[in-house]
């Protein structure tokens, strides 16, 4: 028998290969839940609103095509009488 010490396992939450590893997403997801929390919690936030989607904003020439496209050929949808909420 040897006398070499055995090298004990980083902790999970130390383990850098393993927090960037696809078996340390679930980790990764938390956080990005839990920090928050945290900082709205050290920062007294208690009521917050949440806006999910994104913007896209097309060219000027490419949103000009598509405007004299629309004009030429009329809407896709018939208009419906009552307007959309």
């Amino acid at each position: 028998m040897t006398d070499q010490k055995i090298k004990s396992a980083p902790l999970a939450y130390q383990n850098e290969p393993f927090l960037s590893s696809p078996d340390g997403r679930i980790l990764r997801l938390l956080s990005e839940y839990s920090e928050p929390l945290s900082r709205f919690r050290r920062e007294q936030i208690q009521d917050t609103v949440v806006f999910f989607g994104s913007a896209r904003i097309h060219s000027r020439d490419n949103a000009a095509n598509r405007l004299t496209e629309v004009r030429a050929t009329g809407p896709k949808f018939p208009p419906t009488s009552k307007p959309r909420i």
